[in-house]
């Protein structure tokens, strides 16, 4: 009991003014213990204490899911219709689901909003028809893409490229010479 009283009375010495009435998240019982035992003490305590916490998700993945089965129906729908006006409401009814709940659950899935994705298609068809269907007018590609005009194209484009449609297009079409596929440089050595 002597020992313990000095304890105390040390602890309060080097404490100070310290009002012990405040929370501490371990028993006061614990200060009459060794310094070592308050210390596996008060880890064990905050162990216990950290393990019955709930681990918070990757806040760059909350929000509701958008099962899987729905995002491939969403998907083939959009490669399959890609020229033709795509709204949100109608992607959200397709897969049984509110507007308010699908956009953010397919922003969550695919990291970009279902209108983004939209037009990412688009550009990416665009870009296979540049390269691949070169007897293709520049408007005819704009109308396949789902775009509203040639004017509508070429701005989307030369934003997520860096140039026009028509510069792409001279810069990456690989024209077939002798049933070999020669880059457009060598292309015109051969020809």
């Amino acid at each position: 009991m002597e020992i313990e009283m000095a304890r105390h009375e040390q602890l309060s010495a080097e404490a100070g003014a310290f009002n012990f009435t405040q929370f501490v998240p371990f028993p006061v019982s614990a200060f009459h213990k060794a310094d070592e035992d308050v210390a596996r003490y008060f880890d064990t305590d905050w162990q216990n204490f950290v393990t019955r916490m709930p681990v918070p998700e990757d806040r760059s993945k909350s929000g509701p899911d958008l099962p899987a089965w729905r995002l491939r129906k969403i998907k083939a729908y959009v490669e399959e219709h890609l020229e033709e006006r795509i709204s949100t409401q109608f992607l959200a009814d397709l897969v049984g689901l509110s507007t308010g709940y699908f956009c953010p659950a397919f922003k969550n899935a695919m990291g970009i909003t279902p209108q983004a994705y939209v037009m990412q298609q688009r550009l990416k068809r665009a870009q296979h028809l540049l390269a691949s269907a070169t007897d293709l007018a520049l408007n005819e590609i704009a109308f396949a893409c789902g775009f509203t005009d040639q004017a509508h194209l070429n701005n989307r484009f030369k934003a997520a490229y860096g140039a026009s449609p028509g510069t792409w297009r001279k810069a990456f079409s690989q024209p077939v010479h002798g049933g070999h596929v020669v880059s457009a440089s060598s292309a015109r050595r051969v020809s």
